[in-house]
Parts: structure tokens; sequence; C-alpha cells
């Protein structure tokens, strides 16, 4: 029987409008990070990157993205391929994905949920608004303070 291999710990997930990676340092640098995107118009499809840095990957990744509404139903996903294969425990393992065009059917909060081997590594907030209307009444008061 086949070993099944640890579920990675995401030690960073950020959405953002573009990521870019220096040629000589092979650093990344990203563009915008955000936590929600501004839109006239529902539904709509909109262009964002991920980045995400891993530890505890031992063995092969199949990796998704998905964007989920509170009730938990899958509204859009992006699986990864090929899979994703580490073998060493102590590498740090990075996923850069550019210019997904993520549907969005209205404006609300999401779950923006990074998978591998169908098992949830990671799950953050993500809003989708219409220019003037806050997330929420609570922010709309921390502002205004």
């Amino acid at each position: 029987m086949e070993r099944k291999p640890p579920t990675p710990a995401c030690k960073s997930f950020t959405v953002c409008r573009q990521t870019f990676q220096d040629v000589f340092t092979k650093e990344y640098m990203l563009l915008a990070p955000t936590h929600q995107v501004v839109t006239m118009s529902f539904p709509t499809v909109l262009s964002v990157s991920i980045f995400a840095r891993m530890t505890s990957v031992q063995g092969t990744y199949h990796l998704e993205v998905q964007l989920q509404d509170m009730e938990g139903e899958v509204i859009w996903r992006h699986r990864l391929e090929p899979p994703l294969t580490m073998n060493d425990p102590l590498a740090v393992g990075i996923l850069n994905l550019q210019n997904l065009g993520i549907y969005f059917p209205r404006p609300g909060k999401y779950d923006m949920v990074l998978l591998a081997n169908n098992e949830e590594v990671v799950r953050d907030v993500f809003w989708a608004l219409l220019p003037g209307s806050p997330p929420n009444a609570n922010a709309q008061e921390r502002e205004s303070s």
C-alpha cells in the first residue's frame, strides 16, 4: 500500500495583481497583494496571481486552487499540472500562479482555498465588491473612526 504524503504547511498564501521573479537573485516580488477586488459589474472574470510558500512537502501532491462561496460550494477551480513532487522535507515549495482568470458570479465574501491531494492546506477570505461598497459594516466603522 502506498504511503500517503503529509499535508504541507502553508507559510504564506497571497492573492495579488501580479508576481515577478528576479532573474539574478530568484527572489519573488508581489505586486498589489490584496484580499479584495472592486469591479463595475457581476458576473465577472478577474485576472489575479497567487503566491504560496509551503514547508513539509515530502512526496507527490496534486494541487488545486478553489474559490468557494460561504456555503462551501466551489465556484471556480484551477488544477495544477503536473503534480508537485518534492522529496526533501526541509526544502521550501513555492507555488507561483500567474494571470488566473477567476470567475465571480456576484459581489460578496468568498474563500480562496488551496488543496493538496484533496486535503485543505490553507483558506483565506476574499471579497468581490462593487465600487463604493465596504466589505462589511465593521470595516466601514473602522475607516470612519
